[in-house]
């Protein structure tokens, strides 16, 4: 169809009330044409199909001119704009009511579809493995918190059409399978929460981060990205996450076998008085029996003593962090006194996050370290330990939380979620039905984070003073996770309940000065942040039973215990076929959130699968991430130092440098090297180049010879060298 003539500026082309079949339009930018159906919004660019569209709607009030065409679906009450905005296509759909509307599908010329469940990933709509895991887990999703940008790209191995919500919320995206094919359907949700006019940028490129790179010169435009350099010139002490590998320091009871000099008097000591036998086990007790207690043994005993320790003086869960840190010390003070001159000198007690521990990161060689600690009990005994580790340079993190509330007495030892019961009842998330939102794990109930504002505040202070650190770990936050909340004291939509969330995170850099990191790092929550997990390594298969709840099958994930190591985080574990392919496969992996938000976020994997995880790929992953920059992640206890240690040192050597280099440069560029995903390259803003080659033959790479599992590495003004992994 050739372009349709300008007719003058303003209203000009008119047509009154048309039939179902209206005929295709056209807008032209440059060399790119973008035909457009009225009737279904089916999109073509030149002769290429991007949209199918929808089923076809009476239309009404259809106007163009050479910028611009709108019309009026009035079965639908909705009335489409269509422009031009470079060379970019803006959609905006406006209802004049609530309703469900479905606005786009996948045409069956797209073979290839980009999107960033976690860091990204790029599949053929016809692989198996993508359509089990998209089509069947996953299914459907809210793109401002499933998706970590608000965006997909499609392609069929040339152009890259890029879809750009610039309206990131109460939309959804619908997989099924057909003939062996992913399906995919787009709609949007009007409602009285959001009445706000939907608009997409369609944005068309050449290679394959084409949108990513699209969608940040937009949030650049909006104001809402914020780069690194500039995060610390507010806060300096975030210049420590440079070249920092990311430590979870577990174990937060008072005592580690190691603390012990004298075990025969320890074990007579507690045999001898009955009220202090009661805090033990039957297994502890005969570890107690032991004439020579094995390694094994020993841990059991301290897993009894610390129990007793921690029932001679009870922690008040209702109570803030400054009244248990009072608690703390008394406990100290007791043990000290029964059992000092059985023990080293206090000031090394402890299991993660203790002296020992600090000591043995510093002597290790590593310079630079975030440490974060999965209770704040740890950090709140351990002063000596963060000094020190503080003195070192690092940055030491606690966990906190303010997304769920518990009922007293319901599970202690979930600090975060004790909740003053009042604001719980007064804060919890109220859905359509009138029933309160349901916490994590199901217990408990979600809270609305506006709500929570003052009392975050209060106990975020509270923390920060009463135990010295330098950072905190704000989970959830940073996920993005919202929904409408029906309450009638706080009624709000997705978009006013991410806003909220950014204020809390924002405060806690303006007011306390931390070094702020959260889950995820969203796109929709990455401002406040310079820190995120989980986005290099994402949480998968949550309601797989041979992973979560089979003890054993050869994928269980592990136990959560025992507490100093837990076997979740710690167990060594193997991958189903599936997520092998479509998690972890550095074929299907593309540096989308990366190509965003590298010199704003530094993002690693999540907790819960660090880089031991699964032996299996441990090269890989760790390629993967030196290709990415992105930091390593290791879960440490003083108990697994011999074991856990030596892997961190070889990550961080082989990390440190490269992002002291590239931490402040944008990552511009990425191709595969060969055909097959094998070899693959990112550029950044500097010209820098990083080469990994995943495979096991050599490559000749612009005159050089690379190694499987190895990174040639071409940073600007410095001679190419090579990582073997």
């Amino acid at each position: 169809m050739p372009p349709l003539p300008y007719l003058g500026a303003g209203l000009v082309g008119l047509l009154l009330a048309a039939p179902l079949s209206a005929a295709p339009l056209l807008l032209e930018s440059g060399s790119i044409s973008y035909r457009i159906d009225p009737d279904t919004l089916a999109i073509s660019v030149g002769e290429v199909p991007v949209s199918a569209g929808q089923a076809a709607r009476q239309v009404d009030q259809l106007q163009q001119d050479a910028q611009h065409i709108s019309w009026y679906w009035p079965a639908q009450e909705t009335r489409v704009e269509a422009r031009l905005d470079g060379e970019d296509l803006l959609l905006t759909l406006s209802s004049d009511g609530p309703r469900q509307l479905g606005w786009y599908s996948l045409p069956k010329n797209q073979t290839h579809l980009s999107m960033a469940f976690g860091e990204g990933s790029r599949f053929s709509v016809r692989d198996s493995d993508w359509l089990g895991y998209v089509g069947d887990e996953l299914a459907t999703l809210d793109t401002h918190y499933d998706l970590k940008l608000p965006l997909w790209s499609q392609d069929a191995g040339k152009l890259t059409y890029s879809w750009i919500l610039q309206s990131p919320y109460d939309n959804q995206l619908s997989f099924t399978r057909k003939g062996g094919r992913l399906q995919l359907i787009a709609s949007h949700e009007f409602n009285h929460f959001n009445p706000a006019p939907l608009v997409v940028r369609l944005h068309v490129g050449d290679d394959w981060l084409a949108g990513a790179r699209r969608y940040r010169e937009w949030l650049q435009a909006e104001g809402t990205w914020q780069s690194l350099a500039d995060k610390f010139a507010r806060i300096p002490a975030g210049r420590r996450l440079i070249g920092a590998s990311h430590l979870y320091l577990w174990g937060d009871a008072l005592l580690d076998r190691q603390d012990v000099t004298n075990w025969a008097a320890l074990q007579a000591k507690i045999t001898q008085k009955p009220e202090w036998l009661k805090s033990f086990n039957a297994e502890e007790r005969e570890a107690l029996a032991a004439t020579a207690p094995q390694i094994w043994q020993q841990s059991q005993i301290m897993e009894g003593l610390n129990r007793l320790i921690a029932r001679q003086l009870p922690l008040s869960t209702q109570q803030g962090p400054a009244t248990q840190g009072k608690v703390l010390a008394l406990r100290q003070q007791w043990v000290k006194s029964q059992f000092g001159e059985l023990l080293v000198p206090q000031a090394r007690w402890g299991q993660g996050l203790s002296l020992p521990v600090i000591e043995a990161l510093q002597q290790a060689g590593l310079r630079k370290l975030w440490l974060g600690t999965p209770q704040w009990t740890a950090a709140l005994q351990q002063d000596q330990a963060i000094a020190a580790a503080k003195r070192a340079g690092y940055l030491v993190g606690s966990y906190d939380s303010y997304d769920t509330a518990i009922p007293p007495g319901s599970n202690d030892t979930w600090l975060t979620a004790q909740i003053p019961p009042e604001l719980g009842k007064r804060c919890a998330i109220i859905e359509a039905d009138g029933k309160p939102r349901p916490g994590f794990g199901g217990e408990g109930v979600y809270l609305n984070p506006g709500c929570t504002l003052p009392f975050a505040k209060e106990r975020m202070s509270e923390l920060a003073k009463a135990s010295a650190i330098n950072s905190l770990f704000l989970d959830v936050d940073g996920t993005a996770m919202a929904s409408s909340d029906y309450s009638p004291a706080h009624q709000q939509g997705s978009a006013a309940m991410i806003a909220a969330r950014n204020a809390r995170m924002s405060w806690v850099g303006e007011r306390l000065g931390l070094v702020l990191g959260s889950e995820d790092g969203n796109a929709l929550t990455s401002k406040p942040l310079m820190f995120a997990h989980g986005i290099q390594s994402w949480g998968f298969g949550w309601t797989d039973a041979a992973m979560r709840k089979q003890a054993k099958s050869p994928y269980y994930l592990g136990k959560w215990w025992p507490d100093e190591a837990p076997q979740v985080f710690f167990q060594p574990a193997r991958l189903k076929p599936r997520y092998l392919k479509t998690v972890f496969n550095p074929a299907d992996r593309l540096p989308l959130y990366q190509a965003v938000f590298h010199d704003s976020v530094i993002n690693s994997h999540h907790w819960l699968l660090d880089n031991l995880k699964f032996p299996a790929i441990r090269e890989d992953r760790a390629l993967l991430s030196l290709l990415y920059n992105t930091p390593p992640l290791v879960n440490l206890s003083r108990s697994t130092l011999k074991s856990r240690l030596p892997e961190l040192v070889k990550l961080d050597a082989q990390f440190a440098p490269l992002h002291e280099a590239l931490w402040d440069k944008a990552l511009v560029g990425f191709r595969w090297r060969d055909g097959a995903g094998k070899v693959q390259e990112t550029r950044f803003s500097d010209g820098s180049r990083l080469v990994a080659n995943f495979g096991k033959s050599s490559i000749q790479i612009d005159g050089h010879k690379l190694p499987g599992r190895q990174l040639l590495v071409a940073l600007k003004g410095q001679p190419v060298t090579l990582l073997k992994i």
